[in-house]
């Protein structure tokens, strides 16, 4: 599962208030999670802020690297 994903269903949040909290779109939140898009840096940070969590644990490092 990702990451992105996983984290914001433990704290029982929808794609509408992660995105309001990390200035995006519902659409974009999807992508994310989906695997479709990968967030600027800035945009981790505000998500992760969000979901309580460390931002690096929101990358997925196969991809990025």
């Amino acid at each position: 599962m990702n990451a992105i994903r996983e984290a914001r269903e433990q704290r029982n949040m929808s794609m509408d208030e992660l995105a309001r909290a990390a200035g995006v779109t519902k659409a974009s939140i999807c992508r994310y999670e989906k695997g479709k898009r990968m967030p600027r840096i800035s945009i981790v940070y505000k998500m992760a802020k969000a979901l309580g969590v460390p931002w690096y644990t929101l990358i997925d490092t196969q991809k990025a690297g």
